[in-house]
């Protein structure tokens, strides 16, 4: 066995397949909506009270977009009364994400939410909400649990003020520390906190100092992630133009993030995802991301995307929302959903996919595959499990692949090994060029 590293990929594959094309929100309507492997909704809200210089997000300045935003997601929700299969009733999540969601009113979420309980079940689901350090006040969880909200989590970065200014974060350290002892206050029992790393001027020694931290907090789920940072972004280009220290190299990264498991890892905190070569999902037994376990572990379940940018998978069909709130607001107007581009997968596509996201949940289970595409890994993918084993990077059994604690900084690698034709070596779509293509579509850039 050669354990001679292959080139490593950090590029963060988040969706598949990638060879989108112009869509319309009706083309959704064909096919039959498949919740045999789970369903739920993904609500993406694109609003900030500011602009953090670091994030590649689909977001705009929240002032006064949220009220007509929300009427418009209110719209964009009824109009999948009649996309989504009638037989299909139960939600196992729904997931505000953003942006921050956090911008909107307790009583504003209990809108959405009543109205997706119109249609759908939620009495055993997972309603996760991110939740911004500045708005973690006891008084505001209280209402988003008492609107049924009942997982939060939130985006602490870091819990060093010095770290979080150099970063153009706007929350402070102690804003950080007060988010989980002010869900407790509120009645969550499921909290989740987000920090990261490879910050510009971080060393193991500031890293450490989160990790401790984050385990004095006692949240039930910790993730990790590396931060990838835009060069032409605000915040990378201060890092070119020498304002702001610049990043580790890889050997630091990779210090930083076996460090990372170690420590969290080793307070009983299992390592159950990588969404990434360098992002890391741990939790204790149990309390596992239903947004994520269901999106992403193989067998995906299908979801819906509502709001401007929002990605869904849904009657066989992968699609992202227009990005635009302007032209947003107008295609939900006329009562389709509110479709920018997307594609209908080809069975190539689905047997891919399984792998592709499968993958990044470490454990990706055989028969399901076998039993639907009539194929073993092995045949549908000639070379590829014997490539990964012999980098080391995965271990094929008699029922799971599972992929090695080396492998897991090798992610992005790992998953685009299981690329069709159709998809290999194309780039991830990311909001600059979703946005041109909705100027060229629709003609509107606000």
């Amino acid at each position: 066995m050669s354990l001679e590293a292959p080139q490593r990929d950090c590029e963060y594959v988040t969706y598949f397949p990638l060879n989108i094309t112009p869509l319309a929100g009706s083309a959704l309507r064909e096919g039959r909506t498949d919740a045999s492997a789970g369903f739920g909704v993904y609500i993406h809200v694109p609003l900030c009270d500011r602009i953090c210089p670091f994030c590649n997000y689909n977001k705009f300045p929240a002032e006064s977009h949220s009220g007509p935003l929300v009427e418009g997601m209110l719209r964009e929700i009824v109009g999948y009364d009649t996309v989504v299969s009638p037989s299909v009733r139960k939600l196992d999540f729904v997931y505000f994400g953003g942006g921050t969601p956090s911008v909107l009113r307790p009583s504003e979420i209990r809108r959405l939410l009543d109205r997706l309980r119109e249609r759908f079940d939620l009495d055993d689901t997972e309603v996760n909400l991110e939740c911004h350090p500045s708005h973690a006040t006891v008084e505001y969880l209280a209402g988003l649990r008492s609107a049924g909200v009942n997982r939060i989590s939130f985006g602490v970065q870091s819990f060093q003020d010095e770290v979080l200014s150099g970063i153009g974060s706007y929350h402070r350290a102690a804003q950080s520390l007060a988010c989980t002892g002010n869900a407790r206050a509120a009645g969550f029992d499921n909290i989740a906190i987000d920090l990261m790393f490879m910050l510009p001027g971080q060393d193991r020694a500031s890293w450490q100092r989160e990790l401790d931290v984050a385990l004095e907090q006692g949240p039930e789920h910790i993730s990790l992630y590396r931060m990838l940072l835009d060069p032409a972004g605000p915040l990378g280009r201060s890092v070119r133009f020498g304002r702001t220290k610049p990043q580790g190299g890889e050997a630091l990264e990779l210090e930083l993030a076996a460090l990372g498991l170690e420590v969290i890892g080793g307070d009983g905190y299992r390592h159950y995802g990588s969404c990434s070569s360098a992002g890391f999902d741990l939790c204790r037994p149990g309390t596992e991301s239903a947004y994520e376990m269901c999106h992403r572990a193989a067998p995906q379940s299908e979801y819906v995307g509502i709001g401007p940018g929002a990605v869904g998978y849904l009657n066989g069909h992968v699609y992202w929302n227009v990005h635009t709130i302007r032209e947003y607001l107008d295609v939900v107007s006329g009562g389709d959903p509110a479709v920018l581009a997307g594609r209908r997968l080809t069975d190539s596509d689905h047997r891919s996919r399984y792998w592709v996201l499968g993958v990044k949940h470490l454990a990706v289970p055989l028969a399901p595959f076998e039993e639907r595409f009539g194929t073993t890994v092995t045949d549908a993918f000639p070379g590829v499990i014997d490539r990964l084993a012999g980098h080391g990077l995965a271990e094929l059994g008699d029922d799971t692949l599972t992929v090695t604690p080396r492998g897991v900084h090798y992610m992005d690698n790992i998953s685009k090994s299981f690329f069709n034709a159709d998809n290999a070596r194309l780039p991830q779509p990311y909001k600059p060029e979703l946005q041109l293509l909705s100027v060229e579509l629709f003609g509107t850039t606000a």
